[in-house]
């Protein structure tokens, strides 16, 4: 055997230990990526819960609706915010944390108690805290507005809101949900009226549940389908 060929072999033989181990221990392409590890949840949701004393009637069809819609939303990358709001201060009861977390949460929450006949319902500092919420990324972000619909601001502290929302890319879906009729004479809606607005205006869904528990299964249906196309869609959205 000439000396040529004989090296050639003896270098073959000191290369695949080398090759081998290489292919064995080095990371699949972009694992080593920080910015890919550290990459945020793809669905992030802030619940607002009404749980104003007179909402007692119809407190557990609200707590069954966010539930039903968060079974729904039980995937890895959902990240749930839960604030409650009322005659009070909101209350931030859960932040970023998983679906079947937020529903403990929200089946630890009490409704609020009080002896006074009139009270004034703080949803703006609510709807603020939510927004809050939301990080500035290109994840989809929805905003679940579930009250009785008694509003507390007018035509300016409203468009600033919904500027907020916007320049967030928050999607806001509301439930008005309460034991006594939402609308006045002429069928004029009395309660929630910049809520629906707020809906239209961020492209989510209004619905009056009222006390309609029969049709609860199809109002899930509705907002968790909703909540996760936007998911689905921004997705599919080129970058």
């Amino acid at each position: 055997m000439s000396s040529k060929t004989l090296l050639t072999r003896l270098a073959f033989v000191c290369l695949v230990p080398i090759l081998a181990g290489a292919s064995t221990d080095s990371p699949p392409p972009g694992q080593n990526d920080p910015q890919r590890r550290q990459q945020p949840p793809s669905l992030q949701v802030v619940i607002l819960l009404d749980i104003n004393p007179n909402q007692r009637k119809v407190f557990s069809l609200e707590s069954d609706l966010a539930t039903g819609v968060l079974n729904h939303l039980d995937q890895p990358d959902a990240a749930i915010s839960l604030i409650t709001f009322g005659s009070g201060d909101p209350a931030l009861r859960s932040s970023d944390a998983k679906p079947s977390e937020a529903i403990g949460a929200i089946k630890s929450v009490n409704l609020e108690q009080s002896g006074e006949r009139y009270f004034s319902i703080h949803l703006y500092k609510a709807m603020e805290l939510a927004l809050n919420q939301f990080t500035d990324d290109a994840r989809p972000k929805s905003l679940f507005i579930i009250a009785e619909g008694r509003e507390d601001f007018g035509g300016k502290a409203f468009k600033q809101i919904v500027s907020k929302a916007r320049q967030l890319g928050v999607n806001c879906q509301v439930a008005l949900v309460a034991s006594h009729s939402l609308r006045g004479s002429k069928s004029i809606l009395i309660y929630g009226f910049y809520l629906s607005d707020f809906a239209r205006k961020t492209h989510g869904r209004f619905i009056e549940v009222g006390d309609r528990r029969k049709k609860l299964p199809r109002f899930v249906e509705q907002f968790s389908t909703d909540i996760l196309n936007q998911s689905q869609n921004q997705r599919k959205a080129p970058h």
